[in-house]
């Protein structure tokens, strides 16, 4: 994987987008999955509050538009990092080789399909949609 620094910026390059915080912002230390936003228009009903915070996800909404997934048992593959919050990705445009990404399961969206696979912290195992 290719890695400098773009010294103009302040930011370290990777091959999956620009590390503007330099590993330590919007980024879980613990596990090094970093952040996902995904928008409350793609998300069901259940989305009703500005947070959200259990023994599973710790969520919360950015402005009107988005919610930032801060912790959840799930994770994704995404390279798009947002405009919105350094180091955060957006999870509506996945990718198969992208940085792990902090994301909500298939129950959270209409009809119960996600619009990413989904993968397991705990193990790193695949999730199958329901039927597959």
């Amino acid at each position: 994987m290719g890695h400098n620094v773009d010294s103009r910026l302040g930011r370290t390059n990777t091959d999956r987008g620009i590390d503007c915080g330099e590993g330590r912002v919007n980024i879980d230390r613990d596990t090094g999955i970093r952040y996902g936003v995904i928008s409350v228009s793609n998300v069901k009903q259940a989305w009703n509050d500005w947070n959200c915070t259990d023994e599973y996800y710790e969520a919360e909404q950015i402005g009107s538009d988005y919610i930032l997934i801060i912790k959840s048992p799930y994770y994704t593959l995404a390279s798009n990092q947002t405009s919105y919050y350094c180091n955060s990705y957006h999870l509506e445009r996945p990718v198969g080789d992208g940085a792990r990404t902090y994301c909500f399961d298939r129950y959270w969206f209409e009809e119960d399909v996600a619009p990413y696979t989904i993968f397991r912290v705990s193990d790193n195992s695949y999730v199958k949609p329901e039927g597959k």
